[in-house]
């Protein structure tokens, strides 16, 4: 089961930007999570089944998100100048 879909119709620049900042915030602490050394069990060295499901946020869900959320803003145009050069920014700040 997926956690959550995004349905971007409508949205602002402001609801991008926040959206991409979450969704790296919840990256990050995936990630986070996967490096502690209780994570996973000394014996085999795979992920206890909760530090799995929560790794399995982090590599699967945040990437499908994130690509989804990329797309939109490369189709998305905004009327106002300033709006449009954050999109811009933001599309940069992805790439590098």
């Amino acid at each position: 089961m997926r956690p959550l879909t995004l349905n971007m119709i409508g949205w602002s620049i402001l609801d991008y930007e926040l959206a991409f900042d979450g969704i790296r915030q919840v990256n990050d602490a995936t990630v986070w999570l996967q490096n502690q050394p209780r994570a996973t069990s000394a014996k085999t060295g795979d992920y206890h089944p909760g530090a799995a499901f929560i790794c399995d946020i982090g590599e699967g869900w945040c990437g499908e998100v994130i690509g989804e959320l990329i797309d939109s803003l490369r189709a998305v145009r905004f009327p106002d100048p300033k709006h449009e050069e954050r999109r811009i920014l933001m599309l940069l700040h992805y790439a590098s």
